[in-house]
Formats: structure tokens, sequence, C-alpha cells
């Protein structure tokens, strides 16, 4: 028996529990595996979209992230199964109409939040997969700062109206001011600039940094040097908020400052700005001293 107590401490020894070790942090981003439709299809008639990745993947903000233009629908579905994205448009795909999409950083892996890179995906609902780009810079006017995440928009239509109106094409520069709108059929284009804060796709806050192109851009091969600048201004339609009367002047205030006044009225009446460029003061009662004002 004494002999055998070494050998049966060395094999209790041999048994001891340790700790496993890690593996190596997984570094690598989510890549697209497969895609219904693949990138570039035509003629695809599928009711939503389908892709595959190459591990477990999360959403972020998707409806920020992921750029669909034409757009959709905004409450188009996102829907994560496992390594698995399903889009699911608000509105039917139209017909003859190529879909781009551009995911930024919607699409991560589970564990290390790392969006997958460079990820689009282009497709047709006709027999013609449209491939012009309009890509360039926005700017902001006097200012040294490089602007992020400015809602860059293609109108196409005559009678548009940016307060009322969505983009037929809409993108958003990154963080060095660079704008890439891809998959564009020819033909003439509005470009517009703008800091979407109410993430309605329409210029409607006062406080928006806000810019244009003047004449439209023909677009019959790829244009590349676009440039908007911004400037802060009050971007609201022009209202009457009040108007009060007093024995000597009548004031007129509005929603907003004014550039500029053209009164047309059948016997002239002096007026000037109040202590602001949004209020006009009418001077009456002229016989009354100090009536107007210095």
């Amino acid at each position: 028996m004494k002999r055998l107590i070494p050998i049966l401490l060395i094999l209790t020894g041999c048994a001891s529990v340790t700790s496993p070790t890690g593996g190596p942090k997984d570094e690598a981003p989510p890549e697209l595996l497969t895609s219904v439709p693949e990138t570039n299809q035509k003629n695809f008639n599928g009711p939503y979209l389908e892709l595959t990745f190459s591990e477990l993947i999360k959403l972020k903000d998707p409806k920020e992230e992921i750029l669909i233009t034409p757009s959709p629908g905004k409450d188009t579905k996102f829907t994560v199964r496992k390594n698995k994205l399903i889009i699911e448009p608000q509105n039917a795909w139209q017909e003859n109409t190529t879909y781009s999409i551009n995911f930024r950083e919607g699409v991560q892996d589970l564990n290390e939040s790392k969006p997958a890179e460079n990820l689009r995906l282009a497709f047709s609902t006709g027999p013609i997969i449209d491939s012009l780009i309009i890509s360039g810079n926005i700017k902001e006017t006097f200012s040294e700062k490089t602007p992020d995440k400015i809602t860059v928009a293609l109108y196409q239509s005559d009678t548009f109206n940016i307060y009322i109106h969505t983009p037929t094409y809409f993108t958003k520069c990154d963080k060095e001011g660079k704008f890439s709108i891809q998959n564009l059929k020819p033909g003439n284009y509005n470009i517009y600039a703008f800091d979407d804060k109410n993430k309605n796709l329409k210029v409607d806050s006062k406080t928006e940094r806000f810019g244009f192109v003047v004449e439209p851009l023909r677009l019959i091969e790829n244009i590349d040097s676009a440039e908007v600048s911004l400037m802060a201004i009050d971007a609201r339609p022009v209202q009457l908020t009040s108007v009060r009367h007093t024995e000597k002047t009548t004031r007129v205030r509005y929603n907003k400052s004014l550039d500029s006044v053209n009164i047309l009225m059948q016997s002239p009446v002096p007026y000037s700005f109040g202590d602001n460029t949004n209020e006009i003061i009418f001077y009456h009662n002229l016989n009354s001293p100090d009536s107007i004002k210095s």
C-alpha cells in the first residue's frame, strides 16, 4: 500500500481543474454572405429583402442609418433573426425602378458592435440598373467647422416644395462633409442640403442649417464635384403673428426677420422697422409731436 500512495498523489495532481483561457477577441466585422435579391439584380419582384451575414448581428438606429432610395416609406420594417436581416417595405416596390441601399453603421455584430464595412446593395424591379453618381462636399459658410450627417437631397419635379415634399433621392454626408448618391438615372436634379433635425426629410426648423445649388444639375455622366454651402437661416415661410394699434402707431409683427419691405397703400404712410426686423411700425396722427420714432 505504501508504494501506491505516491502514484495516487500524482494521479490526483494530474486531475486538478484549471480555468479555461479565453479565445481571441472577435475584431472582424460581419460580412454579407448572400442576399435576396443579389446586388445589381434586375427584374426583382419579391415582397421583401433578406440578407445573410457571417455571424450574429444586431441593428443600430436602422431608420436613420439604413438609407433606402427611393424611399419605400418611413415605416419600412427591419427585423433581425440571428444572422439574417429582413427588410419589409411599407409601400410595394415601384415598377422599373432602381433601388439603392446604404447601410452605413446600421448593421453590427452582436458582441463587439462592429459595423459591417462599406455595405451597399442595389437592385432593380425592371430590366435596367441605373448607375450614374452625384458626389461632392458640404461646407459651412463663414466657418471652418466640417458639417457631419447633413442630409443631401435630390428633387426631380419642377414644382417641388422643400417645406412640404420629400426628395426622390437622399443621403447623409460623412464626418468629412463628403457625400455620394448612386444608382441615379439620367435627368435634371435640384440639390439641397439641410440639417434634418426632425428626421422627416423636410425643411421645417427655424434653426436648420440650409443650402442649395442655384441651377439644376444635368446628369448625363457622373458628377464628382458638387458643392453645397450651408448657412444657419430661418427657413420658415413669412407669417403675420400680431397687429397692435395705439393712438400714434400700428405695430405689425411677423414670425421671422424681414430682409426688405414693400408697402402698397393708396396714401403713403411713414413706417420703419421696430427694435427688430421682424416688426414694422406704421405712424399716424402726425399732427402730434414726437409721433415718429427717432
